[in-house]
């Protein structure tokens, strides 16, 4: 009964792993992300790696160590994106802004990445 949260099983999706391993909010995710790409959290040796284009992996998409690295509309910005059964997480941070953008869905159906570069020029054009 999804109603009272009863399932014939315990799941958490904190046992997952490296896909889940993190249970946060959105509001958290993006202190962490400006954390770490705002500067101060790491070296910036390490950061440079991090945010440097060693090419293209699956589907055309550009990466740094461990960073999904994008231009979209122009706009440059490096983070990540998660998903796991029906949620759909991604981080976003924009360097010429000194923002971090995070959204999170539980819609597996939705246009979630006109949804993401939408709000990407609008809150980048608003800051």
């Amino acid at each position: 009964n999804l109603a009272e949260n009863i399932r014939a099983y315990e799941y958490h999706l904190s046992a997952v792993g490296a896909a889940g391993a993190i249970v946060s909010t959105p509001t958290d995710v993006a202190k962490f992300g400006l954390a770490v790409y705002g500067g101060g959290f790491l070296s910036p040796a390490s950061l440079e790696q991090m945010t440097t284009d060693y090419g293209f992996a699956a589907g055309g998409d550009h990466y740094g160590l461990g960073t999904r690295l994008w231009d979209d509309h122009g706009i440059i910005h490096h983070g990540h994106t998660g998903a796991l059964m029906d949620y759909r997480t991604i981080l976003m941070y924009v360097p010429a802004k000194g923002i971090c953008i995070v959204l999170a869905t539980n819609d597996p159906h939705s246009r979630w990445f006109d949804l993401v570069n939408g709000l990407l020029v609008d809150i980048v054009q608003f800051y």
